[in-house]
């Protein structure tokens, strides 16, 4: 009788290989499973946390807050603001000094100033430089009590005030170029004396007891 080759019957091959898809689906289950697990653990032992009064919070790692412009899971400012420290040499704006009376006084002079525009004198009120609104019911260091043009330069400590404190206190413009509205231009110059004698100090000028300052606005000779 002849006979065939017949294949050998595969329904046990086919179980088998069943078996080892479904053991492999299995492992890769379990293994992203635990990899799920890792992260998750790892992270909450990761997780920043502040303090923010007085309690704990937890802050997202993947949303951190962003304070003061940095990361930063301190409430305190990285970077604080320097206290301002008193510039070196600075010296004292005398023209805002002031002084309730005549008492303990390391100073007391008096000179005497004079303005002229052209022929005519130009007058400091009396009173000028007491009780103003940068010193209200007081006196400034330097003032008048008259219209004589005697100043009074009174300090509470050994110092040397300059003219321009004075027209400071006085609220008139006065430098090399003007006295008041009347400015040096082709036809007119500013004259300044001290006792008789030209002086192009101006403005610096330092007050001396009993001195006669002249600034005089003229026609140019």
């Amino acid at each position: 009788m002849a006979m065939s080759l017949v294949p050998l019957d595969e329904t046990p091959a086919r179980g088998v290989e069943v078996v080892v898809r479904a053991a492999n689906a299995m492992r890769a289950l379990v293994l992203t499973v635990m990899l799920l697990l890792s992260s998750a653990f790892a992270g909450c032992i990761n997780t920043p946390q502040r303090i923010d009064d007085g309690g704990v919070s937890v802050q997202d790692p993947g949303n951190e807050a962003v304070e003061d412009g940095l990361n930063n899971t301190s409430t305190q400012d990285p970077n604080p603001t320097p206290e301002s420290e008193p510039e070196e040499g600075s010296e004292t704006d005398w023209s805002k000094e002031c002084l309730s009376d005549h008492s303990g006084l390391a100073m007391h002079i008096h000179p005497r100033l004079v303005i002229q525009i052209e022929n005519d004198n130009y007058i400091v009120g009396a009173n000028t430089g007491i009780d103003t609104e940068v010193c209200p019911d007081s006196m400034h260091i330097v003032h008048t009590h008259d219209d004589s043009g005697k100043l009074h330069v009174e300090t509470p400590e050994p110092t040397n005030i300059t003219l321009d404190v004075f027209f400071e206190i006085w609220g008139v413009a006065f430098n090399e170029t003007r006295i008041a509205n009347y400015f040096v231009n082709d036809t007119h110059e500013l004259v300044m004396k001290v006792d008789d004698t030209i002086s192009d100090e101006w403005r610096s000028h330092l007050f001396s007891d009993g001195e006669t300052i002249l600034i005089h606005y003229r026609e140019i000779e």
